[in-house]
């Protein structure tokens, strides 16, 4: 299972004893302007100093698990404060999660951990720097090749996100995945386009 910096919310495997889930379908109220500027903050998009529940909407194959809602916020993780999101995948009478956890600094951002819902951690040493230019690219551990597109404007479920960060990635399997990270609400979105799964944020709960 791809386990790399932009693809911790792909959507989840379904064993053969578990009904899948179908799609949620998605807000008729989405746009994303072009590249807005440059006055944008890559740490700022990383950054959520309030705990956030939102609902999410999602589309995928018929035999994955798709995410419904998720919390980003300041979390704990090995003793240890920092910046974490989490998707809840529901299936039946259980619900499954994926975490991606971060550290902010002035410098950048330094992903520390992505948590599967089987509970494997990977660490491949993402980091992004706080000056990255539309364009720019990051190489992390793994070989995944991140690249800035620029910051945008998205509106989702009716509400309008600024200087949203907007990324890029192919790995060395081929998978190519994109993902919008909105200051204090994480991702908000992503799509990947090898098997159609993408989600996006559809409301504050």
């Amino acid at each position: 299972m791809n386990k790399a910096t932009m693809k911790w919310w792909l959507a989840l495997p379904v064993a053969a004893a578990v009904l899948a889930l179908g799609g949620c379908g998605g807000s008729s109220d989405n746009s994303t302007d072009a590249v807005v500027n440059s006055s944008g903050s890559i740490t700022a998009c990383f950054t959520a100093n309030d705990v956030v529940n939102f609902s999410v909407t999602a589309n995928g194959p018929s035999n994955q698990i798709l995410p419904n809602r998720s919390v980003v916020g300041p979390m704990i993780y090995n003793g240890q404060t920092v910046t974490g999101q989490k998707l809840f995948y529901p299936s039946g009478n259980t619900t499954y999660t994926r975490s991606d956890y971060w550290i902010v600094t002035n410098n950048g951002v330094t992903v520390i951990a992505l948590v599967d819902y089987d509970g494997t951690v990977t660490n491949n040493g993402t980091f992004f720097q706080e000056n990255m230019s539309p364009g720019q690219t990051v190489i992390n551990s793994s070989n995944d090749v991140t690249t800035f597109v620029g910051f945008e404007r998205v509106t989702l479920a009716g509400k309008t996100f600024s200087n949203v960060c907007h990324f890029k990635e192919a790995d060395p399997d081929g998978t190519q995945t994109e993902a919008w990270y909105a200051p204090g609400y994480g991702t908000i979105q992503g799509v990947s386009s090898n098997n159609g799964f993408n989600w996006q944020y559809n409301g504050d709960l």
